[in-house]
């Protein structure tokens, strides 16, 4: 088993999580409430943020920089609501794991901007959205270009022989994802035709 030193003087300790963060568990209790430290050491490994002290743990700049470390969404979960709904944040945050989503309040769960962002990135993120999004017919339209199997979780746009034409058309993948009823109606086969 590997011994670390237990540190007592504050320049030896940031050094030391500076290259590796984990280090601050082994430090006096005050230094688990310092900023600086801190944020020093979740910038080096995000799971260095559970060693720092309960005060900290609420601060949203230790957060934010735990979180872009480690992409550890229980420490995205203790944002403040102010960050929460901070879009701007939250679109860069979500590079780093879009399923934060599951975390976000609902307006930001319904922002097309966000949706786009997070099922781009992740499609899978998808099945986390309100059914409002999966109703969303520009927005899934731009998902499917690349991402058609993303119509497994629009099942009502599957039946919209409207939307399937654009669908197709965009993607001749979709077809995957037609409807039965669909599949059996000859002005859809006519219409898809036209533009395979």
């Amino acid at each position: 088993m590997k011994k670390f030193r237990y540190y007592t003087d504050r320049e030896s300790l940031l050094k030391a999580v500076t290259n590796d963060g984990m280090r601050i568990e082994y430090c006096l209790p005050e230094f688990k409430n310092d900023k600086e430290i801190v944020l020093k050491a979740v910038k080096n490994n995000g799971r260095a943020y559970y060693y720092s002290s309960q005060e900290l743990q609420k601060d949203d700049d230790v957060i934010k920089a735990s979180f872009i470390q480690s992409g550890d969404t229980k420490i995205f979960d203790n944002f403040s609501d102010k960050c929460k709904n901070n879009k701007k944040m939250i679109l860069k945050l979500i590079e780093r794991n879009p399923y934060i989503f599951r975390y976000l309040p609902d307006s930001l769960k319904k922002d097309l901007n966000v949706c786009f962002k997070a099922f781009n990135i992740h499609p899978a993120v998808i099945k986390l959205a309100p059914d409002e999004i999966l109703k969303n017919q520009s927005l899934i339209l731009r998902l499917i270009k690349n991402k058609e199997w993303i119509l497994k979780y629009c099942g009502e746009l599957n039946s919209n022989k409207k939307f399937m034409v654009k669908a197709v058309s965009v993607n001749e993948k979709c077809l995957k994802f037609v409807s039965e009823d669909l599949k059996n109606d000859k002005d859809f086969i006519f219409k898809i035709s036209k533009n395979l």
